[in-house]
């Protein structure tokens, strides 16, 4: 955890959004409780995300994008390659945006 932590204060000079899709990542990776692991990792990403001006950022259970979710932070694990996984997220925060300008009007 504590390695985490430094690299998330070293990181600050990446988007915001790549930031919170790596903290994501790399709790996940750590793996630090029993149950709750996902939750709390999607907590961490929103925070950061709200703390630097974007909306909540959901990832649905009800349809295909919470099997889209796990097939991209497995494809991160196995391949060591991020991205996937930074475009997944990407899409979902882009989706959010859409929706908040949707409701403003």
């Amino acid at each position: 955890m504590q390695e985490l932590f430094r690299w998330y204060v070293e990181k600050r000079e990446s988007h915001d959004v790549e930031i919170a899709a790596d903290l994501h990542l790399r709790l996940a990776q750590v793996h630090p409780f029993i149950d709750g692991n996902g939750r709390v990792c999607r907590l961490v990403m929103n925070l950061h995300l709200i703390q630097h001006g974007y909306p909540l950022t959901i990832i649905r259970a009800a349809n295909i994008q919470r099997t889209h979710y796990y097939h991209a932070l497995a494809a991160a694990d196995e391949s060591g390659d991020a991205a996937p996984f930074r475009a997944f997220i990407v899409a979902r925060v882009f989706e959010s945006l859409q929706r908040y300008q949707e409701v403003l009007g």
